[in-house]
């Protein structure tokens, strides 16, 4: 769009994701995924903005429930946890500790116990605040943009989640929790 075309009666519409920087009496310091410093009033970040921490509800739902909503809440901001892909080294490793001529003896019972904790690996647990566009890969997982990491170019900011990996989610205000 070009500024000379602005004229009285155009009708304009704004998608932009914010990451505050400050908060000074009644206004809002903002900056943009260009980078670009704003200034807006809280009375209009209330009103028009949706938060990816803020929330007054809690939910308790099914897995199934929490990645319908995941998937259908492109193009907001949104708080996920999940967890990451289990590390083929890490399972190696809890499995080649569990050998059990390092001093001590176990029974068959405890050797048992020991390896189904061991297969039982969840991948590190991960927090991000940002928002996706619905783009899946041919594995299901989506491209997540992570506001946190520092960058003008937000492509250089995509993470991928496993929707079956989700822990909980913040978006519009509810935190939806995995029974």
């Amino acid at each position: 769009m070009s500024v000379k075309n602005l004229t009285v009666g155009s009708v304009l519409s704004e998608t932009q994701f914010y990451k505050i920087q400050s908060v000074q009496g009644d206004s809002v310091l903002l900056t943009t995924d260009n980078n670009e410093t704003i200034q807006m009033s809280k009375g209009y970040a209330t009103s028009l903005c949706e938060s990816a921490d803020d929330f007054t509800t809690e939910s308790k739902v099914t897995r199934t429930e929490l990645v319908d909503k995941f998937l259908s809440s492109a193009r907001t901001a949104m708080t996920v946890h999940y967890n990451k892909k289990v590390d083929p080294a890490a399972i190696k490793k809890s499995i080649v500790a569990l050998y059990p001529n390092k001093g001590k003896m176990i029974s068959e019972l405890e050797f048992s116990k020991a390896v189904a904790k061991a297969i039982n690996l969840k991948g590190e647990e991960r927090i991000m605040r940002g928002r996706h566009y619905g783009v899946q890969d041919s594995n299901g997982r989506i491209s997540f943009v992570d506001m946190d990491l520092p960058s003008t170019d937000p492509s250089s900011r995509f993470r991928l989640v496993d929707p079956r990996t989700l822990n909980w989610l913040i978006v519009g205000g509810v935190k939806y929790v995995v029974k």
